[in-house]
């Protein structure tokens, strides 16, 4: 399942990384995608889940 963690940089400004497995099984490499806004961020995540972490 696809998560997203938030990150303050030392510019004060936030980014938002989606990460996911990969097919979504333990075996799966690693894979995210870095946004500046939140929104952006949620829908492709739910992106990401909706389509069996591919």
């Amino acid at each position: 399942m696809a998560y997203i963690k938030t990150k303050k940089l030392s510019s004060g400004a936030a980014s938002h990384i989606v990460y996911w497995r990969a097919g979504g099984g333990r075996a799966g490499a690693w894979c995210n995608e870095t946004f500046d806004d939140p929104d952006p961020a949620e829908r492709f995540r739910d992106l990401v889940n909706g389509h069996g972490q591919q």
